[in-house]
């Protein structure tokens, strides 16, 4: 995420991960910043370390992209998801060890289209409108790879989640590059049908920065397993059964 050039990105190895093909405890916690990871010690704050000397309060719009892939990948792969906090306003500050800045709390107004994201993200987790029920699952594997784009200028990923019930798959589409597609074709689909577009991360309401693409797609038809999706650039579009 921190990556300055993403086309050596390897999006199966990001796909893995997150559909837990490792062979990781289903149990797992998943998380991109902590109090390690994220400590002046270490790497300090993904944002920070994508905008080096810039400003909080106005961040740059690879620091609220690489942001909210890293808040998206978390609250949508199986396992126990952990934020850490300022994740949710896009702090810059690094941890600092053994006495820990105080949290500007400001933050969470002047990047307060972040923390809707996050909360529409943690819905969606936790299933709050009950069309969204294989995110909710954790304790064992409920994911799979449906397609993979991962040449130099295209990086995407389709991560499938099932519930085993008729209603609440999803479908994650992660688009790690700066690359938008108008007719994103998605194949293997296993179920056809009408799917709901219930996310799409590059929507004005989260970032007055971000561009909007593709928020009139309500709906993607599939039909024998094949369908056609708007993908905005570095970012994540989830659908729903």
């Amino acid at each position: 995420l921190t990556l300055g050039d993403n086309s050596n990105v390897d999006m199966k190895k990001v796909a893995n991960t997150l559909i837990n093909e490792d062979g990781e405890d289903t149990n797992r916690v998943i998380y991109l910043e902590d109090h390690d990871k994220a400590s002046t010690q270490q790497n300090g704050r993904i944002a920070a370390k994508v905008d080096p000397g810039g400003n909080p309060h106005d961040p740059s719009w690879w620091a609220l992209k690489k942001s909210a892939a890293a808040i998206g990948a978390v609250l949508t792969a199986p396992g126990i998801p952990m934020l850490f906090m300022g994740e949710e306003f896009v702090s810059y500050t690094a941890f600092k060890y053994p006495v820990p800045h105080k949290l500007d709390w400001s933050l969470a107004q002047s990047n307060k289209g972040i923390t809707k994201m996050v909360s529409d993200l943690a819905a969606l987790r936790a299933n709050k409108k009950g069309n969204s029920g294989s995110l909710a699952v954790h304790g064992k594997k409920n994911g799979k790879l449906l397609l993979l784009s991962n040449d130099k200028k295209d990086k995407v990923a389709l991560l499938y989640r099932y519930s085993g019930s008729s209603v609440g798959d999803c479908i994650v589409i992660f688009n790690m590059y700066n690359t938008s597609y108008s007719n994103y074709v998605m194949r293997n689909v296993p179920k056809s049908g009408t799917w709901n577009v219930v996310f799409n991360g590059d929507n004005k309401e989260y970032s007055p920065k971000f561009g909007n693409f593709g928020v009139q797609q309500k709906t993607v038809h599939v039909n024998n397993g094949v369908g056609s999706v708007m993908v905005p650039p570095y970012s994540m579009v989830i659908l729903a059964l």
